[in-house]
């Protein structure tokens, strides 16, 4: 220690105990207790302020996380426009930010609040549709859409959210069902896209998985539909025997059935004269009877009929 040093610090010892000499010892205790002290921290540099325009970014206690704000300006009655986003990081929020400035600037004003279900309500309730196809279309989406999708943000909702709900929904219904699900979901997000509220259709990008087969067919077959009109006429198509009508050498053969109906649909009358000639449809030789029985050739084929 200089002497300089310790002349200065005998004066203020002096000065605070009015005793001008120190007892033994306790220059070096004071000493010892100076250079146990810490140094003083130097003070923080204070952080640059905020440039005009940028955005503000602070700590939400109360949720746990870190709040983005943008100001869009003052409404109509005098009350500050804001934007906000929230991430667990301030480099989230920045990200954020970024994507709600791109928005901003292409004119898009998603509410952060605004879900699937209001986004097809809203949909639904601009329809001028036929009530019968409305109402339709309101119990396909509280069925389906509104349960399972409905509470998402129509902002955070992607094509990986669109692909799951589709594949979730293949297990149970058909490939129809799929088709008319997806195509209210793309219709409803098409009329926001219209009124500036998402800039993307992600529905669009969705292919439709593999879907479960649907019932048979409730539609009658050909035989079906035959039977049915035999039934109902009361007559029967199914033509078994072959018979002339007529004396005539060269007459035709025809095709009838055990209702009397001929196969090529002409009238016999009353009076005619018909004879039996077996059951074999080959031998027809009408023309018209053997194209309704799907025979090949024409009369000219069949087998000549005599007396």
């Amino acid at each position: 220690m200089s002497q300089d040093i310790e002349d200065r610090f005998r004066r203020g010892y002096v000065r605070q105990t009015g005793s001008p000499v120190l007892r033994q010892g306790e220059l070096e205790q004071i000493l010892k207790a100076l250079c146990r002290r810490k140094p003083r921290p130097r003070a923080e540099k204070s952080r640059p302020p905020r440039g005009r325009g940028d955005d503000g970014i602070h700590w939400d206690k109360t949720n746990n996380c870190y709040v983005g704000t943008i100001s869009l300006g003052y409404d109509a009655g005098g009350k500050r426009v804001r934007r906000t986003v929230r991430g667990a990081t301030i480099t989230e929020v920045k990200d954020k930010l970024d994507e709600l400035h791109d928005e901003i600037k292409a004119g898009i004003r998603t509410p952060a609040t605004y879900t699937i279900e209001q986004c097809v309500r809203d949909w639904l309730d601009s329809l001028t549709l036929d009530e019968g196809t409305v109402k339709n279309y309101r119990g396909q989406a509280e069925k389906w859409i509104y349960p399972m999708i409905g509470q998402a943000r129509l902002k955070e909702f992607t094509a990986a959210h669109a692909e799951r709900f589709f594949s979730e929904l293949s297990r149970s219904l058909g490939k129809s069902s799929l088709v008319m699900i997806k195509s209210t979901l793309r219709r409803s997000i098409r009329r926001a896209q219209r009124h500036d509220l998402i800039g993307r259709n992600v529905v669009e990008l969705v292919d439709l998985p593999q879907a479960q087969p649907g019932r048979p067919s409730r539609a009658m077959t050909q035989e079906q539909a035959g039977q049915l009109i035999a039934t109902s006429t009361g007559t029967s198509t199914r033509y078994s025997e072959v018979v002339v009508i007529g004396k005539y050498r060269g007459a035709a053969a025809h095709a009838i059935s055990p209702g009397g109906e001929l196969a090529c649909g002409t009238r016999k009358s009353k009076d005619a004269t018909m004879s039996h000639l077996g059951a074999d449809l080959a031998e027809v030789t009408c023309r018209s009877c053997r194209s309704r029985l799907g025979l090949e050739g024409g009369m000219e084929n069949a087998p000549a009929w005599k007396h």
